[in-house]
């Protein structure tokens, strides 16, 4: 009975992240923290279209993300992996690299940062999807994401309880586009709760 319940889990597993594997390419799979004992380590390791694929669990680490990998949870919802900046530090940030970029199935929360707590994305091309940001807060703009000259595209994300302290967009600052000029997507997302101080209680659009 044991055996049997095991395989279906596995085989439920492998149906929800294989239309996760197909579309972030055909790169190698690294599993933290079976192959690598922290997020940063497996990031650092990957190549151009791999995938870090994270057990569920709850991780905290200050995350340099590299351009051109898929980062994601392999749990059943984005709740069962939590990425945590324990009110301390900034979860996440992509920098300089206009290589798609993909983060999926993942909670993010209790980042704390000037800019963005939980994801700054400069100069970069960023894809969330069934990402959930909770109670992160920014000391000046865009308490859980800042991009700025980037293309961001969120799909089926959740933000609430997010804040900025000093500045504009709650949840959300964008500031100018990536260097094609791009559109940004925001598609079936939901925001509650989310505060700015001066603007944009959850979203603010600029340039």
């Amino acid at each position: 009975m044991m055996r049997s319940s095991k395989i279906a889990h596995r085989l439920i597993l492998a149906l929800v992240l294989l239309p996760l594997i197909a579309t972030a390419g055909s790169g190698a799979a690294i599993h933290v923290p079976e192959d690598e004992t922290s997020i940063q380590a497996a990031i650092d390791g990957a190549a151009l279209g791999d995938i870090v694929m994270l057990a569920p669990g709850n991780y905290s680490e200050s995350l340099a993300m590299r351009a051109g990998i898929t980062l994601v949870g392999t749990g059943s919802r984005p709740e069962d992996t939590v990425l945590s900046g324990d009110y301390l530090h900034k979860i996440l940030s992509l920098v300089g690299d206009e290589r798609p970029t993909r983060i999926e199935n993942l909670t993010l929360q209790d980042g704390f940062a000037g800019f963005g707590a939980a994801a700054t994305i400069d100069g970069a091309d960023a894809t969330f999807i069934d990402v959930h940001f909770v109670g992160n807060t920014a000391a000046a703009e865009g308490g859980a994401i800042f991009a700025y000259n980037s293309r961001l595209t969120l799909r089926n994300c959740i933000f609430y309880a997010n804040y900025s302290l000093g500045g504009g967009g709650g949840a959300v600052h964008i500031e100018g586009t990536d260097s094609k000029n791009s559109v940004q997507v925001i598609e079936f997302c939901s925001f509650a709760g989310n505060s700015g101080c001066c603007g944009g209680t959850s979203l603010v659009m600029g340039g």
